[in-house]
């Protein structure tokens, strides 16, 4: 697991709001054996909330060779 992005949003008691964010290759790009960048294809989890430990919502993306 490993922190992507993170945005503090503030909102008052009741109040509710959009955020959008991209997630582009250089999120998900590694290192390999060689330490080159690379993207593996495959599926990725995606977890929203206030901490790891308060996870709001769950999604997943699938990167295509």
């Amino acid at each position: 697991m490993e922190l992507a992005g993170l945005e503090r949003v503030h909102l008052a008691p009741g109040e509710e709001r959009e955020v959008t964010f991209r997630v582009g290759p250089d999120r998900l790009r590694m290192l390999d054996r060689d330490m080159h960048w690379v993207v593996e294809p495959g599926a990725f989890r995606v977890l929203i909330g206030g901490s790891s430990k308060d996870i709001q919502l769950r999604g997943e993306l699938t990167v295509r060779p």
